[in-house]
């Protein structure tokens, strides 16, 4: 479909030819002004992380580690979007011998109480164990399962939460 130009359309009878609008210069793309000879080029704007926490998670210094990690539902494999995550966790506690860690660990209240129990000690377990890995003592870390405990039923639920004592 042709969308008739202003000037193409008739005026309505009874009113006067509108004015032509005066001519326009052609349009030239610029952009930036080229930064003179002898500046610094600008550091680059880095890109802002994707959270991967909901809204309502605490909000964390800049230079701390995250210390929530969220699971699937009826899961205890941690994403490996959370490895860089559990590696400055490693670091801050190999750099600080006197640190441990308590890694609490919930699910949501969907199934059986028994069975959530034992999927919060996986989790937990699973966190711990790539700690391990990373070369932190396990005499330094301790497990504590509360399964389904105050939970209702939401991705927040789905959690293990790493506490420095």
């Amino acid at each position: 479909m042709v969308i008739p130009e202003p000037a193409d359309v008739p005026p309505a009878p009874g009113t006067s030819t509108p004015a032509a609008p005066p001519p326009t210069a052609p349009v030239t793309a610029i952009d930036t002004v080229p930064p003179p000879p002898d500046a610094a080029p600008k550091p680059p704007v880095p890109d802002l992380p994707v959270p991967s926490a909901p809204p309502s998670a605490p909000v964390k210094a800049a230079s701390e580690p995250a210390r929530v990690l969220f699971f699937e539902p009826d899961a205890y494999k941690l994403a490996p979007r959370y490895r860089p995550t559990l590696e400055a966790h490693a670091r801050k506690l190999k750099s600080s011998p006197a640190l441990r860690l308590v890694i609490e660990s919930y699910t949501d209240s969907r199934g059986a109480a028994d069975y959530n129990l034992a999927l919060s000690k996986k989790r937990a377990e699973t966190v711990a164990k790539q700690l391990v890995g990373m070369g932190v003592a396990r005499h330094r870390i301790e497990l504590v399962h509360h399964g389904e405990r105050s939970a209702v039923a939401t991705a927040e639920d789905r959690r293990v939460e790493l506490r420095y004592r």
